[in-house]
């Protein structure tokens, strides 16, 4: 168990540490420092030395120790998915607040960045320019811009070498466009995009040398900050498997979602296990899963003293190899 001490998070908060205040009606940042009541530690990243490694929400990132001590802290506006290369460094979304299109579109400025096992930033990418940059200023501009532009959630490390991928490529999940991309860093190319079936999805991840799989929301999506809320197209959440070597598109475990109503409209993840186990985080409604393609092997949905749904915040499964050593 870690404990964050909020206390001593605030100490670090000064006005360097807060470049979000631009976009304070989500974030979890006041003036004065984060509200602990809403700061929420998201998808922690657990290392070797029983360090763990998160972000808070739309708020800065941060560095627990097995001791639950701040190791260290990145100020600034991180937010969803964080996971490791192959060179242990961590990806994590952000957001710049400073660069030319948030300036002169007025747009959140979304990007990806590398951050070291010492807590350094080593590289930064918007996803509108890197797009622009390989062709596809049409795609990403061409629409009426909305204040939500590319709203990056998931970042994905390559650690292996294949056909179609090289280790250190980026898989990038960004939901405004329903679109998952294959992105090279050394050669800032995007190697391969698609935009759908999937809707408004989270979570990419590879299952093998040429298959990845995407969780897709199946929601049509309203205007940013819209008052209406999200709503269904499928009846249900579903998982998408796309082969690179025959461009097909399969959907093994819809039958299985749609038996146990798996629906969580704005977030939500899952890992395919090397038996073809599948599990799901149905965030927006609190419920863990292992399920295969036909049935259930377990469920459940922690509770607090008052009844009420305890709201998880990107779990990982965790499993010990042979050695008694944690893997996820």
């Amino acid at each position: 168990e870690w404990v964050l001490d909020y206390e001593e998070l605030f100490k670090k908060l000064d006005e360097s540490a807060i470049k979000t205040l631009g976009d304070l009606g989500r974030l979890n940042l006041t003036k004065t420092g984060i509200d602990p009541l809403r700061a929420r530690p998201q998808h922690a990243v657990l290392n070797s030395d029983f360090s763990i490694a998160f972000n808070l929400t739309h708020g800065p990132a941060v560095c627990l120790d097995s001791s639950s001590n701040i190791s260290w802290f990145l100020g600034g506006h991180f937010h969803h998915s964080a996971e490791k290369d192959h060179e242990g460094n961590i990806w994590i979304p952000g957001v710049d607040y400073e660069s030319k299109y948030a300036k002169d579109l007025g747009v959140r400025d979304d990007i990806i960045c590398k951050i070291s096992p010492q807590g350094e930033i080593l590289f930064t990418k918007s996803i509108i320019k890197m797009l622009v940059e390989n062709g596809y200023r049409g795609y990403v501009l061409g629409d009426p811009v909305d204040y939500d532009l590319t709203h990056l959630n998931d970042i994905q490390p390559v650690l292996f070498d294949s056909k179609y991928w090289k280790k250190g490529d980026l898989f990038i999940s960004f939901k405004t466009g329903s679109t998952v991309l294959l992105y090279r860093p050394s050669t800032n190319k995007v190697i391969w995009l698609k935009r759908g079936p999937w809707l408004n999805q989270h979570d990419v991840d590879i299952i093998d040398s040429t298959r990845i799989s995407v969780f897709g929301n199946d929601v049509l999506r309203k205007k940013y900050r819209s008052r209406f809320p999200d709503f269904y197209v499928a009846s249900n959440n579903n998982l998408y498997l796309y082969d690179f070597e025959s461009e097909q598109i399969t959907q093994p475990y819809m039958k299985v979602l749609d038996s146990l109503e798996v629906k969580t409209p704005t977030q939500g993840l899952c890992e395919i296990q090397p038996n073809g186990d599948v599990y799901i985080e149905e965030t927006d409604r609190g419920r863990y899963l292992l399920v295969d393609s036909v049935s259930i092997k377990w469920q459940f949905a922690e509770q607090n003293e008052a009844n009420k749904i305890i709201y998880p915040q990107w779990s990982r499964l965790l499993v010990l190899n042979k050695n008694d050593v944690f893997i996820d």
